[in-house]
């Protein structure tokens, strides 16, 4: 399976072959967690053992495609406070700052 990156805004591509194939993120993580290798993994599955120092983060230059996220809610003129300082909370948390500095 690929793992696909950007670097220095052009796309590259790196073959990945490992004897351990999982479907879940939580099982990725405890993989790496147990030594079994390397994970791409979003980070904020693994920000804070990064920060606790249990995994190392490596590829730094290498950014991933980002997704886009999306809130989506009733129609409304306005959105209630509760929903707007939700909305705020996330784009500041999710952004291009690395979360486990």
């Amino acid at each position: 399976t690929p793992w696909r990156f950007k670097v220095n805004g052009e796309d590259r591509e790196v073959c990945v072959n490992g004897s351990l194939r999982l479907n879940n993120s939580e099982a990725v993580r405890d993989a790496a967690l147990a030594g079994l290798g390397l994970v791409q993994l979003g980070a904020f599955l693994v920000s804070e053992d990064i920060r606790e120092g249990r995994l190392k983060p490596i590829l730094i230059d290498y950014r991933r495609e980002e997704a886009p996220v999306s809130a989506v809610y009733p129609t409304r003129r306005h959105l209630s406070p509760k929903v707007r300082m939700f909305i705020d909370h996330i784009r500041a948390e999710w952004s291009a700052k690395a979360p486990w500095t």
